[in-house]
């Protein structure tokens, strides 16, 4: 972030992607609301873990 923070998430937090295929986590895509999950239907949207830190 601009104010040098750097914002992580660990797959293992989430039971949905934990139990995901490499495949299923791969296929994702990025952009500037988060990290989507296509094939899960599922995404980390990056409002939902700023505000933790």
């Amino acid at each position: 972030m601009k104010d040098g923070r750097i914002g992580k998430e660990l797959i293992r937090d989430y039971e949905l992607l934990r139990n995901a295929t490499r495949e299923q986590i791969e296929n994702c895509r990025v952009d500037l609301d988060g990290v989507w999950f296509d094939d899960l239907d599922e995404g980390l949207a990056l409002s939902e873990f700023i505000f933790r830190y």
